[in-house]
């Protein structure tokens, strides 16, 4: 709440964009940020915590349902009081008024299934507040770190660049984090059971599952981000009515960084479940320190593919980083043989990706990848063809 109202005044606004006062008065932008953040508040209390506590009674499925519908609603009507309204402030505003409503409810149906009580203030202890604030305090600096890369990169795109840039870099990033959320649902099923598996020391099922997550979620990401890679410029003039300049590198970075944020997932969120919060902590802001540097040296040089190019090379350093702590910390030799077997075909599809951005061949792009993956999961393909 603190945080909201502090960035919402005009001048600070003045410091992390390059609108002038009258601009941002004239469009209402100050209580359009504040009405932003609150309503990310509230429904970050009812997506991470409210669902969650149905996770330990097993209704996982519940969870992933309501998760899903948010995430629909949210997209629903964002897209809808754009269209009918073409203003940001009714947009945050309608946002908060329904992630408002949309948490009452999660409330009392979460209440409702649980087999104990749940009270917002019964119990409540000022020193106990700070007993956990206390304890959760690196997983919090490392929550934010992670909201700075979901959402606060592009306060640096405006920066440090123009506009049109910032709605450019944005705008693909929309489209190429669509994948992402194939995996999330993939993710939260295999976490019980390998924090179960964490607890009785079974580093052989971990990696088991991670092996498992890495071969579907990948595949799936890689055959989705190659079919779908020349619908993109058209899709990007329609979305931006052919107004901005389309930059097939950049789209072509992005998508790479996308597949090793992917590979990723299973460790960091293994992490969070299992408390590593100071091993989270330095993979966030490594991560995000990487791309706020490279930022900065593509904005020097007017290099806008330098966008895409810095969360590719985030991702890809920061992955390493994390699966070297997780080998040395957690896990033993076979996970080291695992991720080498994993990670290879992924190497080969940033590779061509590389070479598409060069030459522009999407006929190469597309017979290299598909001979990858018959390479890659040839044994699976010509078990299934021989057993039709």
């Amino acid at each position: 709440m603190i945080l909201a109202i502090l960035v919402s005044f005009p001048e600070v606004i003045q410091l992390y964009t390059q609108y002038g006062y009258n601009e941002i008065i004239d469009v209402k932008a100050q209580y359009s940020i504040f009405f932003l953040i609150i309503s990310t508040v509230v429904y970050q209390y009812a997506s991470l915590f409210l669902l969650r506590l149905l996770e330990p009674v097993g209704k996982i499925n519940l969870t992933i349902k309501y998760q899903a519908i948010g995430e629909l609603l949210t997209l629903l009507v964002t897209g809808l009081v754009i269209y009918f309204t073409k203003s940001i402030f009714n947009t945050c505003l309608v946002m908060f008024i329904m992630n408002i409503f949309y948490c009452i409810y999660l409330y009392f149906y979460v209440r409702k299934e649980l087999p104990f009580s749940l009270f917002m203030t019964k119990g409540f202890s000022i020193v106990q507040g700070l007993k956990i604030i206390k304890e959760s305090f690196l997983l919090s600096i490392s929550f934010v770190i992670e909201k700075v890369y979901e959402i606060g990169l592009n306060l640096f795109v405006a920066k440090l660049f123009s506009p049109t840039v910032l709605t450019m870099f944005s705008t693909n990033r929309v489209m190429s984090n669509a994948s992402v959320k194939v995996s999330n649902i993939i993710t939260i099923p295999l976490l019980p059971d390998m924090q179960k598996q964490f607890a009785l020391k079974d580093k052989t099922g971990i990696i088991l599952k991670m092996k498992k997550f890495w071969n579907v979620t990948s595949l799936l990401i890689v055959v989705f981000l190659v079919l779908v890679l020349p619908f993109i410029e058209p899709l990007f003039n329609i979305w931006t009515r052919g107004e901005i300049e389309y930059n097939n590198k950049l789209v072509v970075y992005m998508f790479i960084a996308i597949v090793f944020q992917n590979y990723s997932t299973i460790i960091v969120e293994l992490m969070k479940k299992t408390n590593l919060s100071i091993e989270i902590l330095i993979y966030n802001l490594v991560k995000v320190l990487v791309i706020i540097c490279m930022f900065y040296f593509s904005s020097m040089n007017s290099f806008i593919e330098g966008l895409g190019l810095s969360l590719f090379v985030g991702e890809l350093v920061s992955l390493f980083l994390i699966s070297y702590i997780l080998y040395k910390r957690v896990i033993n030799f076979m996970f080291f043989k695992e991720f080498l077997k994993t990670i290879f075909p992924l190497l080969l599809f940033a590779s061509s990706m590389l070479i598409y951005a060069e030459i522009n061949d999407y006929y190469f792009l597309f017979v290299f990848n598909l001979v990858v993956i018959f390479l890659f999961n040839r044994k699976r393909i010509l078990r299934y063809v021989f057993n039709l």
